[in-house]
């Protein structure tokens, strides 16, 4: 009976796989449409797509390499880094600063996702180097070691292949893979494959299965995938016993991932989806301390 299990998620991962790669790359021309992002000394995954002239990224995305912390207020997105902080209101057109200044700062949604200009992390006490030339993009602060041009050669490979192809066009279906529950005793496995069709996923995991399964974590973030959260219990009356015992499972399951990895995480999906138990102030006393719903 396991190994139907596997072989039947083996198949299931083969098709997403191929949905995954109806991707279109470009050639030249094109490649100044798109960037792979670097964060002080790192080059990430996050794709910098260029906007009439401004380079976007998903705020999703810059929030977790940047451990920035993300609150939904009644005006907009309250963004908080380390040195500075920026709210990006709802009219997509504006921001103000701590000082209360408004500023103009475009944002849009794109695939349900917030697209923010890559200038915004300024903002947060990050600095900026844009060279066209060596298709570099990189917002760093104090934490860098390297300078650009180090940088450059460190990653010169991967910064190679921004010249030759990009991520701007796209056909077909894209398929977001995402696992709940985990990690088990069986997730080594289910990463193998993922790794052998060059593939990524969102693992929505529980706090007492991180604990016992710690290695496995540890090596699902190493291998690039994104970690999420998921609670402590899974039991429906604990869970959702009050807005305030969700809330603590979110942050302490967090506790959790951090111990582990270093990490923290946004990211969250509730037990049992959101309909019907997590009603407005379920919602409102969670999401307001920043966490981000993916349901």
């Amino acid at each position: 009976m396991f190994k139907k299990k596997v072989w039947l998620l083996f198949i299931v991962l083969f098709v997403c796989t191929g949905l995954v790669r109806e991707i279109d790359t470009v050639n030249a021309a094109g490649a100044a449409g798109s960037l792979k992002l670097g964060v002080n000394d790192k080059l990430t995954k996050i794709d910098a797509v260029s906007t009439k002239d401004t380079y976007y990224v998903s705020l999703r995305d810059l929030s977790l390499e940047l451990n920035l912390n993300l609150t939904l207020q009644g005006v907009g997105i309250h963004v908080k880094g380390n040195n500075g902080s920026i709210e990006l209101l709802n009219d997509h057109a504006t921001a103000l600063l701590p000082n209360g200044k408004a500023i103009p700062l475009k944002t849009f949604v794109k695939n349900g996702r917030t697209m923010v200009p890559v200038k915004m992390t300024s903002y947060l006490g990050f600095s900026i180097s844009f060279k066209p030339a060596q298709s570099l993009l990189r917002v760093y602060n104090s934490g860098a070691k390297l300078d650009d041009a180090a940088f450059v050669n460190q990653h010169k490979k991967a910064l190679q292949q921004n010249v030759t192809t990009g991520t701007t066009g796209t056909k077909g279906k894209v398929v977001y893979l995402s696992f709940d529950d985990g990690p088990s005793a069986t997730t080594s496995q289910l990463l193998d494959i993922l790794k052998k069709y060059d593939a990524k996923a969102t693992f929505f995991m529980l706090g007492n299965n991180m604990n016992a399964h710690a290695s496995q974590v540890k090596r699902l973030v190493k291998d690039g995938h994104a970690p999420a959260l998921h609670g402590m219990t899974h039991v429906k009356d604990k869970f959702y016993a009050s807005p305030a015992s969700a809330l603590k499972e979110m942050n302490d399951d967090n506790a959790i991932l951090k111990k582990i990895t270093g990490k923290s995480t946004t990211l969250i999906r509730t037990p049992y989806g959101s309909k019907p138990y997590l009603t407005k102030a379920y919602r409102d006393k969670i999401l307001t301390q920043g966490y981000h719903l993916w349901d």
